[in-house]
């Protein structure tokens, strides 16, 4: 009679080699959920350098429209300016010797009126009557500031203030303002021309008007000299106006129910 055969039993060793293959699995799992993560926070990286990079790209293009816009503002001038020196040259007799005076005075009157662009005059402001000159200063200061209250122009806008001639007893000298950039001594401007026309009271304010050079005083005074002497003749309707940015007597038509214009030299 043979021997049963014994039974061999394998539980201890296939649970070992079950827990070695589960853990091996879960090893694997986090590896490549650390690697996701890596993957996520790399796009986030690049996708936010995209970003930056395209918000400088925008800035960079921008910047390059608004030089492109002031070169050819630039360009213009010159243009204007080589126009009007050929057209000296051409009606000059001489022009080997003469040219060049006229344009350096051609080229100085445009530095002179790129100047004034920065200025206004303004015209009935009382005087200060202290002796004390920081105090007058800062009195005109104080009459300028409730001006531009009046105007609705920011009282903080930085300027300096002085006042043209000497003094009189017979009337207040005009007060020159000097802005630090064109667009605030226009903004000024163009407020005043509003209030006018809304028949603003801005007294002691008689008017304000934007500052001149030597020659416009003098093309201006000349007109004023021809105004008195033709209305003196008989004449009648008359006003002075600016065309092309010279001053000029016209006749007004009779629907032109406007104030004769006078502007201050």
């Amino acid at each position: 009679m043979s021997k049963p055969s014994p039974v061999i039993t394998r539980s201890g060793s296939s649970t070992s080699t079950t827990s070695k293959k589960s853990t091996s699995n879960d090893d694997i799992l986090k590896a490549i959920d650390r690697i996701q993560s890596s993957q996520d926070k790399l796009l986030a990286g690049h996708k936010s350098l995209g970003t930056d990079l395209k918000t400088s790209i925008n800035a960079l293009t921008s910047r390059f429209d608004s030089l492109s816009l002031e070169i050819s503002e630039l360009r213009t001038k010159v243009d204007l300016l080589e126009s009007k020196v050929l057209a000296l040259e051409s009606n000059t007799p001489n022009s080997s010797t003469v040219p060049s005076t006229q344009i350096s005075d051609v080229l100085q009157e445009f530095t002179e009126r790129d100047r004034c662009k920065l200025n206004i005059i303004m015209h009935g402001l009382p005087e200060s009557t202290s002796s004390d000159l920081p105090t007058k200063i800062n009195d005109d200061k104080f009459t300028v500031r409730d001006i531009f209250s009046k105007l609705s122009v920011d009282e903080h806008t930085d300027f300096k203030s002085f006042r043209l001639g000497k003094p009189t007893t017979i009337s207040t000298r005009p007060l020159k303002v000097i802005f630090g950039s064109c667009e605030a001594a226009s903004s000024v401007l163009t407020s005043y021309r509003q209030a006018k026309i809304q028949k603003l009271s801005l007294l002691p304010l008689t008017s304000i008007v934007r500052d001149k050079t030597l020659l416009e005083r003098q093309q201006l005074r000349s007109c004023h000299l021809e105004l008195d002497r033709r209305v003196a003749a008989g004449e009648h309707n008359l006003t002075i106006t600016f065309k092309n940015g010279s001053p000029c007597v016209i006749s007004r038509s009779k629907n032109d129910n406007r104030v004769l214009h006078r502007p201050h030299v």
